[in-house]
């Protein structure tokens, strides 16, 4: 298994308490989430992790992980789907760890979906509707990035993916060559998917980040 680490988000959201592109470089528990997610990763059964920077944060990327004999820095600046493709083009093992670096993960999380039964895992979880906007999330039996509220449960939670992803490098070159969007193709970029429960905090938002940071 190969690892292929996001760290091109602009932070828009965050505008104000990190800089552009810098949402990477925030620091929980002691680690910027880059480190974080590169070192789970490897600690989980990756050989390697390919991190995918964009232009304007290639440098601060490379010279906090860029060194290490394991890691590969590539760049794109096309979307989630264009940056998972091209780290998929430099990656050579048939299973692939998608990770986001603007994600906090559960003690368990990245372990228990690496080791699915299937071998092909996402991490998932229940939220509110009205917290699953930012999300991808599962919508009349697909993953879409956008929906209404006739596809959530009898408590009005809907399911949206937040964590570790395990796919098919082959299939992920195939369908997500030229696209923008991850989101829609989670269906398509492995032969099986076991959805895996997780604990996994996305800190997109100012008020996640002040909770976060202060536990």
């Amino acid at each position: 298994m190969e690892a292929v680490i996001l760290a091109g988000g602009k932070s828009e959201r965050l505008r104000g308490i990190v800089p552009p592109y810098h949402k990477p470089f925030i620091v929980v528990n002691g680690k910027s989430l880059l480190v974080s997610a590169v070192d789970a990763a490897l600690e989980h059964g990756a050989r390697r992790a390919v991190v995918v920077a964009t232009g304007e944060n290639a440098l601060p990327v490379w010279q906090l992980i860029g060194h290490r004999p394991e890691v590969r820095v590539v760049l794109s600046d096309r979307g989630v789907g264009d940056a998972v493709f091209r780290g998929l083009e430099v990656c050579t093992e048939r299973r692939i760890l998608v990770m986001m670096s603007d994600n906090v993960f559960g003690p368990y999380d990245v372990h228990r979906v690496v080791t699915t039964r299937c071998g092909y895992g996402i991490g998932v979880r229940h939220v509110p509707w009205d917290e699953s906007y930012r999300f991808t999330r599962q919508f009349k039996g697909r993953w879409v990035e956008s929906g209404d509220k006739s596809d959530t449960d009898e408590f009005g939670y809907a399911k949206i993916w937040c964590g570790p992803l395990v796919i098919n490098r082959e299939m992920g070159l195939k369908i997500l060559e030229g696209k923008e969007k991850l989101g829609p193709y989670l269906d398509d970029i492995a032969p099986a998917y076991t959805h895996v429960t997780v604990s996994t905090r996305d800190i997109g938002v100012p008020d996640a980040v002040t909770e976060i940071t202060r536990s």
